[in-house]
């Protein structure tokens, strides 16, 4: 099946999660986990599978210890509309 042939470009996620809950990232996905989300997700209107698209990465101040370090942070500005 192509989701299954495809993980690696894929995502599947619930069309009311927001902030990354709930989303399984296909690259990121074991095989066998990924196989039991789409299987527990078939026919079900409220996931969806949709094209993976890069996040870039910043890096951000963050405080460690007593000092302010450079840290690289990934961050998606992209809205769901």
């Amino acid at each position: 099946n192509y989701v299954m042939k495809h993980r690696e470009e894929l995502v599947l996620k619930p069309t009311w999660a927001a902030g990354g809950y709930e989303v399984y990232v296909g690259q990121f996905t074991e095989r066998e986990k990924w196989a039991s989300a789409i299987e527990s997700a078939m026919g079900c209107p409220w996931w969806i599978i949709q094209e993976a698209v890069e996040i870039p990465e910043y890096e951000f101040p963050v405080i460690k210890g007593n000092q302010v370090v450079l840290e690289k942070k990934n961050l998606n500005l992209n809205p769901y509309v």
